[in-house]
């Protein structure tokens, strides 16, 4: 599932450098490119893509987070 999502937003965002990473994968800074924006991006670790359970917490939380609706959050992050 999250390979096609990968494949889907390729050519969509551009990373530019890792700024954190903990056991669950890494933020980076990235751009968006068609809405010529600075965003955060979080990568799961490629070796918990096969594994249901991590790949389901990683989802549920980018749709709590998408949900936030704040611009400019800061959101506190503990591995």
């Amino acid at each position: 599932m999250l390979a096609a999502v990968r494949a889907a937003h390729a050519d969509r965002y551009r990373r530019v450098e890792e700024r954190a990473a903990g056991g669950m994968g890494a933020v980076f800074e990235a751009r968006d490119a068609p809405l010529n924006r600075t965003i955060a991006m979080k990568v799961q670790h490629e070796q918990l893509s096969d594994r249901p359970e991590q790949v389901a917490m990683f989802l549920r939380e980018a749709r709590l987070t998408g949900q936030l609706g704040i611009a400019h959050a800061v959101v506190p992050m503990s591995d």
